[in-house]
C-alpha cells in the first residue's frame, strides 16, 4: 500500500501453503483508498479486488479494500464515506462477508449503503475471472441505487 508516495503496507499472497497471505511486520494496516472526486464508492475486502475494481472502473468511483471482512474504517476513510451519496458494499459472498459485517455497514451508513455482492462467484475477482464485467456490474449498482433514492426523495416531497 502506498499514502503519500511512501509504502505503507506489504501484504504478501503465496500460491500455496498456511498462512495464504503474508503482511510484512511494520506495515500501515488502514484501508486501502483510490480516491477520486466522484460522490460514489464500493467497499471491497481485498486489496486484490480493490486493484481490479481500480482498473476496470476506477473513474466512476472511490474504491475501498479493507483486508478482511471484519476491517472497519480509519478516520481517513471514514472522512471518504461521510462524504459519499452511495456506499455500495460488496463483501465476499461468504460467512465473513455476510451478516455481522453487513450488519455494521449498515448501522453506520443507513441512508447510503446497499449490499452488493457479485453475480456470480464469491468476490469480483472470482466474477471477472469467469468472465463477468466489473464495470457493468457496479454500473447497474450505482443506478439502481441513485434511481431509488430519487424516488424517495421526490415521495417525500409529495408527502
Amino acid at each position: 500500500m502506498i499514502r503519500d508516495g511512501r509504502v505503507v503496507r506489504l501484504r504478501i499472497r503465496r500460491p500455496e501453503g498456511d498462512p495464504r497471505y503474508v503482511i510484512v511486520p511494520g506495515s500501515f494496516m488502514a484501508p486501502m483508498l483510490w480516491p477520486t472526486e466522484i460522490r460514489l464508492a464500493v467497499i471491497v475486502e481485498s486489496e486484490l479486488d480493490g486493484l481490479l475494481l481500480y482498473q476496470e472502473a476506477g473513474d466512476m468511483m472511490n474504491v475501498v479494500a479493507l483486508g478482511s471482512a471484519q476491517g472497519r474504517p480509519d478516520n481517513v476513510t471514514a472522512r471518504l464515506l461521510e462524504h459519499m451519496d452511495v456506499i455500495l458494499v460488496a463483501l465476499d459472498f461468504d460467512e465473513a462477508g455476510g451478516k455481522a459485517a453487513w450488519q455494521w455497514w449498515r448501522k453506520t451508513y443507513p441512508e447510503k449503503v446497499v449490499r452488493w455482492p457479485v453475480p456470480q462467484g464469491k468476490d469480483p475477482g472470482d466474477y471477472f475471472k469467469s468472465g463477468g464485467s466489473v464495470r457493468a456490474w457496479l454500473s447497474v449498482g450505482f443506478d439502481e441505487v441513485i434511481e431509488r433514492m430519487e424516488r424517495i426523495a421526490i415521495q417525500q416531497e409529495k408527502s
